[in-house]
């Protein structure tokens, strides 16, 4: 439950609007602090677009005479303001010039995301107009958040050494990787439908659920989107395999089962619906998306968990599949790359498998590989199965996350050297 907070008005788009702000507090002592009014209280969080950015505007505006209403009301302010993403580039900007207090930007996703110089003065926001982030009458949001801010970090170490070069290499000195975390209290085999259940037995039943008898599962979750998540070199995967199973994947003929759930690009969900037809006993898409406990139920199931993304920043999927015992597939990038342990290299240790991205024909294999192995070595697959979830746990829980921020809050988090680079992983992990 929230409780009334304070309440003010800003001068926004040529009249004053009010803004009432609402406090909230967690069993664990956090405090929350709720924005309400004009644009801030629309049922889309990231679009459209003009609905986006007056909710972004409006929200930079509140923020500060909020941390006047925090001084006046308990006589202290924030020790650290902490940005994430694009959309709170211009409030952290107004924070640190008016309370000058510390700012940390993380950046999840870099989105290139620029706004029109005509807007930002129209707005309010003239004042931080620099040509050093305008090109083509066009304002540079990332660019300008990376530059004022005391430090800056993006979610993994492989993504900020992907993107070193073209981007997070310009602000050598205050940058650093922090992995992001999961609630794998929720990602919780105990919390099954059939807990007790062997993982065949719910695998049988969760493919009848759908009308398709049992086989080896493969899943794929999440947006379909070609750009990002690769679904175009998953599908291109799939075909190639459902094409000549057993010559090509050591499958028996019948005995692939492909599930792919989620929602997005209608041309992939067309070609889904194509492979469907041609392939009725083998591949099953549900398109839209469904409650956590139903993945959950999926995870718990399936064999293989596919991520074929061409980058991720960090990406959940991997780390959700790890805690229920279902082994992901992915490509080797970004976060993927951080915390899958691929079998080839850790053996009796790794957790999953990984294939170049952007390549369908790999994908294709990697799944041929691990078809190989679910049929010939059983022990060796329930031995991956079980590495997955403490491997989770230990390295990637959000109590992890944590104690990083705080280390980067109180100026003590490594920074990336661009003159260096880390040594092979031992054994031990991440």
């Amino acid at each position: 439950m929230s409780s009334p907070y304070c309440d003010f008005q800003i001068f926004f788009r040529g009249e004053w609007r009010d803004i009432h702000v609402y406090e909230a507090r967690r069993p664990s002592g956090v405090r929350l602090f709720l924005f309400s009014g004009d644009f801030l209280d629309a049922e889309t969080v990231y679009g459209p677009w003009d609905q986006l950015f007056s909710k972004v505007f409006t929200y930079s505006l509140a923020v500060p005479p909020f941390f006047n209403a925090l001084l006046e009301k308990e006589g202290k302010k924030p020790e650290v303001f902490h940005c994430n993403d694009w959309h709170s580039v211009l409030c952290g900007n107004l924070v640190k010039r008016y309370f000058r207090i510390p700012v940390v930007y993380t950046i999840h996703r870099i989105c290139r995301q620029k706004i029109e110089v005509d807007a930002l003065s129209r707005e309010g926001f003239s004042d931080i107009l620099d040509n050093k982030y305008i090109k083509n009458d066009l304002f540079d949001l990332e660019l300008f958040g990376a530059d004022y801010c005391d430090a800056l970090n993006t979610v993994s170490f492989s993504y900020l050494n992907e993107e070193w070069d073209s981007f997070f290499g310009n602000f050598a000195g205050k940058v650093t990787h922090i992995w992001n975390g999961i609630d794998d209290s929720f990602w919780n085999p105990d919390f099954l439908e059939n807990p007790g259940l062997p993982r065949e037995e719910r695998r049988k039943r969760l493919l009848a659920q759908i009308g398709m008898e049992d086989g080896w599962l493969n899943f794929y979750v999440g947006r379909l989107d070609a750009e990002q998540k690769g679904v175009d070199h998953l599908l291109e995967a799939v075909g190639l395999i459902l094409g000549g199973c057993e010559e090509n994947a050591g499958w028996s003929g019948g005995d692939l089962r492909f599930v792919i759930l989620g929602s997005g690009d209608p041309k992939l969900a067309e070609r889904i619906a194509e492979l469907e037809r041609q392939f009725p006993s083998n591949i099953k898409g549900i398109i839209g998306y469904v409650k956590r406990e139903v993945t959950r139920e999926y995870y718990a199931s399936a064999d293989i968990c596919v991520i074929p993304s061409n980058f991720e920043p960090f990406g959940l999927v991997q780390l959700e599949a790890m805690c229920l015992g279902s082994i992901p597939l992915g490509t080797r990038v970004g976060g993927i790359k951080d915390t899958v342990l691929d079998l080839r290299e850790w053996g009796q240790q790794g957790t999953g498998y990984l294939v170049p991205p952007r390549n369908g024909p790999a994908l294709a294999e990697g799944m041929a590989d691990l078809a190989r192995l679910l049929r010939k070595n059983p022990e060796f697959v329930d031995k991956i199965r079980r590495n997955g979830r403490p491997h989770v746990m230990t390295n990637f829980s959000w109590k992890k996350t944590g104690q990083r921020y705080l280390a980067l809050y109180q100026d003590r988090a490594p920074m990336r050297i661009p003159f260096t680079r880390l040594r092979e992983r031992s054994s031990e992990g991440p």
